[in-house]
């Protein structure tokens, strides 16, 4: 069956590979594979099957939500695998990363021909279209977010509609006004980067467009603002001048907004010691070095900040906040293999993994979290392609 599986009315049909487990021999990873499979095609008899979307420019009505409520059952059933903090590593970041190109399009897409449908169904789709509604079911809260949802499919049951239909659905259980705020988020291509500047009366904040690449940022003036929930803030200007926290500043609690954000040097450096002590939680922790690693790709900061700062991770236990690092080291890697230095810097990448290495150890520790045991293989992995001896071995 060549896709996954497909939530047809009744019939639910699955590869045996997204259906089956051992008990005994399925790893960890392909557990919660199966696990959140099953829980998205089952999102579908009420996203797309009850309530179906009225053409294929508003397929994230079907396959955002999928995404977004197999992680919300998920999280339900199994608690202890903590799904919700590995959504901000395998779908908000990878939105976040394939929607800073250039060649990204909106979440809402005109379709004009059957020959175009396949071509829409992409991570923009799935996993921005999820990411956005995260956003905005914190930005609502729970119980305005639930009701606004009921709200919706009780009046749209056994019908068809469009991405309007759900923002007054919301808009009217949330009083909020959730169809100005959403409207850019689902429309435009791409997403803020938001850049922080310390002021003498606080921290000003300005907002526009991120490429991933500097030559896309060169050539593409977009000046689209978007309506930003942003901790306590609605922040929907180019700038926006809020007081400086008498705390740690580390905005975007959570992760929960589609953004990335650039701190000084200055304020990075204050981040250290909260980083290091784990005083700030693993999905903000995890965002922070996501951001600065890209920040030195995209020309908007330096390598040599991004390596600094994942020094201060070296007490970190965290499986999404090692699977980010080892990955940018490794992205780095690839670039400067044979030059004069590369021996020096995989010296350096064993250094950074040497310490975590220590604690998983090789086997599996009795009673040990879902996310231990995920983390393992991803500093073994690491620490044995930079030149471990005694990992080699």
């Amino acid at each position: 069956f060549a896709a996954g599986a497909m939530e047809n009315w009744g019939a639910v049909t699955y590869r045996e590979s997204t259906l089956l487990i051992d008990e005994q021999n399925s790893s960890s990873a392909n557990k919660q594979w199966v696990a959140l499979v099953i829980a998205h095609e089952l999102a579908h008899q009420w996203f797309g099957n009850l309530v179906t979307m009225e053409w294929w420019t508003h397929l994230w009505l079907n396959e955002g939500f999928a995404t977004y409520i197999e992680y919300l059952a998920v999280d339900s059933i199994f608690p202890h695998w903590k799904v919700w903090t590995q959504f901000v590593y395998m779908d908000h970041a990878k939105a976040l990363e394939l929607d800073g190109l250039k060649s990204t399009h909106p979440i809402e897409v005109e379709v004009h021909h059957p020959s175009e449908i396949s071509e829409i169904f992409d991570t923009v789709s799935y996993s921005k279209g999820a990411s956005i509604i995260r956003m905005l079911a914190s930005y609502l809260g729970p119980k305005n977010f639930q009701n606004g949802l009921q709200n919706y499919l009780k009046k749209h049951q056994y019908k068809n509609t469009t991405t309007l239909d759900l923002w007054a659905a919301l808009e009217e259980v949330s009083g909020k006004k959730v169809s100005e705020i959403m409207k850019n988020w689902t429309s435009k291509p791409g997403y803020p980067l938001l850049n922080v500047w310390e002021r003498k009366k606080g921290l000003q904040l300005t907002q526009s467009r991120f490429f991933s690449s500097p030559i896309s940022a060169k050539k593409f003036h977009d000046k689209t603002l978007w309506s930003i929930p942003l901790d306590a803030y609605l922040f929907s200007k180019k700038s926006l001048l809020i007081p400086k926290p008498n705390s740690l500043i580390k905005l975007n609690r959570g992760e929960t907004s589609f953004v990335r954000i650039k701190y000084p040097f200055s304020l990075l450096k204050l981040l250290e010691k909260p980083i290091s002590k784990k005083i700030l939680a693993p999905e903000d922790r995890y965002g922070l070095i996501r951001d600065v690693f890209m920040f030195a790709q995209s020309g908007h900061g330096s390598t040599v900040d991004a390596l600094t700062l994942a020094q201060s991770f070296a007490d970190e236990d965290n499986y999404i906040v090692w699977a980010e690092i080892a990955s940018n080291l490794q992205a780095i890697d690839n670039l400067i293999f044979g030059q004069s230095f590369y021996e020096s810097y995989r010296a350096f990448c064993r250094e950074v993994f040497k310490s975590i290495a220590g604690k998983v150890g090789w086997n599996k520790k009795l009673q040990e979290s879902h996310l231990q045991t995920l983390l393992r293989s991803v500093v073994i992995y690491g620490l044995g392609t930079n030149g471990d001896k005694n990992i080699i071995q």
